[in-house]
């Protein structure tokens, strides 16, 4: 346990100096602040555009709309800058070496391994928990308090699919060693889920529903059942990951 802290603590370090927590956390504070004003504004701004004598009535904004707004730019901007900035989770210091020395001292390659998405974990959770509350709060300031159909789920099925990218760019890059791979592999499995949603059988259980069809459970389109079969799929999916990641690093020369 002591091992495995102590390289947490090393990892955060290491998120500090190369300035990976600040460029996260700037990040989705960002996209936090646009998703209400952005659907507050956009329509009169829209409006301010439109030439002279041109009128369009728009809908008046709602709080839905921010909603909306939070969970296509997290899905779209936000998890992608996630996977850019992990995609050298573990690849670098594979390339390098510099884990080399940190075995001959005794660290195991579990508690690396374990480590690493336990730190990239906590990061993407509070970066996606700052995003949220700084949308929530901002909510209040132009919309009365309205109740959300199912709002925590919905938050709950995107930071679940953002813990299986990176369970996924984990062992994409301990089997190719570089951040590309790591990227490939998280890009296959999307295409994956893709291609499921292709065959009605297996439409509504691929975990890649939590992040494209989430709006959906906002708006009362979907139940909150439809989304138990893909929530325990990604769960397995993490599992298997990690545990095929740590038996292949176990057996790789370094």
């Amino acid at each position: 346990m002591n091992a495995y802290l102590a390289f947490l603590k090393k990892e955060f370090y290491d998120y500090l100096r190369s300035y990976k927590l600040f460029v996260l956390m700037m990040v989705f504070l960002a996209l936090g602040f646009l998703n209400p004003i952005s659907a507050r504004y956009l329509p009169e701004v829209a409006a301010s555009l439109l030439p002279d004598g041109i009128q369009i009535q728009l809908p008046q904004p709602e709080v839905m709309d921010s909603w909306v707004q939070f969970y296509k730019n997290i899905s779209q901007i936000g998890i992608i800058i996630l996977l850019i900035v992990f995609s050298t989770m573990i690849s670098n210091e594979l390339q390098k070496g510099t884990l080399i020395h940190l075995l001959t001292k005794g660290l195991s390659r579990t508690t690396i391994l374990l480590a690493k998405y336990s730190s990239a974990l906590l990061v993407w959770t509070c970066c996606y928990g700052i995003s949220f509350l700084v949308t929530y709060l901002y909510n209040f300031m132009f919309w009365p308090l309205t109740n959300v159909p199912h709002l925590l789920l919905g938050i709950f099925c995107i930071w679940l699919f953002g813990c299986l990218l990176l369970a996924l760019l984990l062992l994409g890059g301990v089997l190719t060693k570089t951040s590309i791979g790591s990227l490939l592999c998280t890009g296959g499995f999307f295409l994956i889920c893709m291609g499921m949603s292709l065959f009605p059988p297996l439409q509504e259980i691929q975990p890649a529903i939590l992040i494209t069809n989430s709006i959906s459970l906002l708006q009362g389109q979907s139940l909150p059942t439809d989304y138990l079969v893909p929530i325990l799929l990604a769960l397995l999916l993490i599992g298997i990951s990690l545990s095929s990641a740590m038996v292949i690093f176990r057996h790789q020369q370094l």
